[in-house]
């Protein structure tokens, strides 16, 4: 678990974790005081007002490799199990990321506790509180945490997707070099203009590999049924988000590899962007060499599996 030692300084690799001195990032504490205060306060208040959630879930955590035994294949939906106990779980799941106890010293950076501790996550981002950011960002951002915990925060952060969270994600993916390629599907959840934006110029630049991941992110981000449900449709930027991805992505595609134009195809059906298929030829109608690449997106888009 994520002890007070780690979210003091984030950035300062644990004793137990041997890496290189000139792979180590630049101290940062990723909990200001104001921040470190109102957690405080937050847990304070949820442990006077609810301490049976508290020990619901030190009972839960105590279960969980009973249960996971169980489990078919040894899996088990953690998430789900805390979401049931309702919103006033959040204090005692944040209290657990931060506080929880370790076996040994940086024994939740392994992948044996991922289980655990990505359900504690997305539990956090579960209810969109912008208390849950802080810490969020703290697990995102740990140069040593597993990549199934850093990618669970990730999207545990675009859940909550308030605009500091959006900024704290691009500050996530400056720094996790190492992690990118793997977690930046992950960002395709924090559904704002602002993340679109920054996930389109972030394929400039980017290495091969980096192409692939961005793409799947901005389908993510520009996916249309998500676009459909209440919580989204209040935001009002659907329309706008998912014309900047489909743009972005139809002009990539005339630039793409063979190789690159699947992944390409596959998100913009995720958009699924009225008139796509006029769109496309008249793309091609501008770009020569491209053309007949465009006709058979626009192809492919009038037979897409979301008009079956």
């Amino acid at each position: 678990m994520i002890t007070r030692r780690f979210l003091a300084a984030a950035f300062v690799v644990h004793a137990a974790v041997s890496v290189p001195a000139s792979a180590a990032p630049a101290p940062m504490a990723p909990l200001s005081a104001v921040a470190s205060k109102d957690l405080d306060a937050f847990v304070a208040r949820g442990r006077a007002a609810s301490p049976e959630s508290f020990r619901s879930l030190a009972k839960l955590r105590d279960e969980v490799p009973v249960l996971a035994r169980k489990a078919r294949g040894g899996k088990m939906n953690v998430r789900a199990l805390l979401v049931a106990q309702g919103r006033t779980a959040l204090p005692a799941v944040l209290a657990e990321l931060r506080d929880g106890p370790e076996a040994t010293p940086g024994s939740w950076l392994a992948p044996s506790a991922s289980s655990w501790v990505v359900g504690l996550i997305e539990t956090a981002g579960h209810w969109g509180d912008p208390v849950a950011v802080p810490v969020l960002e703290a697990l995102a951002m740990h140069p040593q945490a597993h990549v199934d915990i850093a990618a669970a925060a990730v999207r545990a952060l675009g859940a909550i997707g308030t605009d500091d969270a959006e900024k704290r994600l691009e500050a996530v993916f400056a720094a996790q070099h190492d992690k990118r390629v793997a977690i930046a599907p992950a960002f395709g959840d924090c559904r704002r203009i602002a993340m679109a934006r920054f996930l389109a110029r972030g394929l400039e630049g980017a290495n091969a590999d980096e192409q692939v991941a961005l793409v799947k992110a901005l389908g993510q981000v520009g996916s249309a049924w998500p676009w459909q449900t209440p919580s989204l449709v209040k935001r009002g930027e659907g329309n706008d988000v998912r014309r900047l991805v489909f743009d972005t992505l139809l002009l990539r595609y005339g630039q793409a590899t063979d190789a690159q134009r699947s992944g390409l195809v596959d998100a913009l059906w995720l958009v699924d962007w009225p008139e796509g298929s006029a769109r496309a030829r008249a793309e091609g109608a501008k770009n020569a060499s491209a053309t007949q690449a465009y006709e058979a997106l626009a192809l492919k888009l009038a037979k897409s599996p979301l008009h079956r």
